[in-house]
């Protein structure tokens, strides 16, 4: 039986001028690996009695997949799901969020060197109640322009600070802090990644019946879906699909080698 699997490592094809100094190399983690094949039938017909027969079916096209699935992921696996390596930015505004609370005493203030005209212009200050509770519903404040209302937030530049109103006291408030950030790598945006493309791929399937394991080799793989992403509690799997091609000369599109057999 086949008892699971060891290391599967790839590399590009056609990255550069094609030679293998240019290409980068990358290692999966898959938890299962599914070869798959659809094959698909022509069949021809004739009469038989006032109706029509099948009289022959053929083989016709074979379609080659494989199915990579993986419940550990890294930058490395979510850029292969993406089929992209990843870019380099400069000057990328980054947030973190400030949580904290509205005084339960006057002054009503939150004061953070970020509260600025400047930034509020470039970034946006917002000031946000997460929580109900007797200073109202969830949801962003109003901005006000003097004295806040209730409801309202008011940005003091001159001394870096927000000012609520009385009737926000002990408001649980969270407010994006902006920073820009630079060689900070990323997937998806501006600008073109540079692609996995075509690339070989090596897998180490483990038998039981075997004293060593076998190398299974796919020369030609491309990536053809892009997996939906799930955040949550549990431990979400990611399944990407690849399709095979055929080299010139091969009858199946990839290889197995028994190493037992090796000398």
């Amino acid at each position: 039986m086949r008892k699971g699997i060891g290391k599967v490592w790839g590399h590009t094809t056609q990255l550069g001028n094609l030679t293998l100094p240019q290409q980068r190399g990358f290692s999966l983690g898959p938890i299962s690996w599914a070869d798959n094949v659809d094959v698909s039938t022509k069949e021809s017909q004739r009469p038989n009695a006032g109706a029509l027969v099948t009289a022959r079916t053929v083989k016709g096209a074979s379609t080659y997949t494989v199915d990579l699935s993986w419940n550990e992921v890294d930058w490395m696996h979510m850029g292969f799901e993406k089929n992209e390596f990843p870019k380099t930015g400069a000057d990328v505004p980054i947030p973190t969020v400030l949580s904290t609370s509205v005084p339960t005493t006057a002054p009503y203030e939150i004061t953070n060197a970020f509260f600025t005209d400047a930034n509020d212009a470039l970034y946006g200050i917002f000031a946000i109640v997460v929580q109900s509770g007797a200073w109202g519903q969830t949801g962003g404040l109003i901005r006000g322009t003097t004295t806040p209302a209730a409801g309202e937030v008011v940005l003091d530049d001159a001394n870096t600070k927000l000012v609520f109103n009385a009737a926000q006291a002990g408001a649980p408030i969270d407010i994006p802090i902006f920073a820009t950030k630079n060689t900070i790598q990323y997937y998806g945006g501006a600008g073109t990644a540079v692609k996995y493309g075509t690339f070989e791929l090596w897998g180490e399937i483990y038998i039981g019946e075997l004293a060593t394991n076998i190398w299974r080799h796919y020369p030609q793989l491309e990536i053809v879906n892009e997996p939906s992403v799930e955040v949550n509690d549990g431990v979400p799997e990611t399944t990407m699909t690849l399709s095979a091609s055929f080299p010139a000369g091969w009858e199946k599109p990839y290889v197995e080698y028994n190493l037992d057999t090796a000398t």
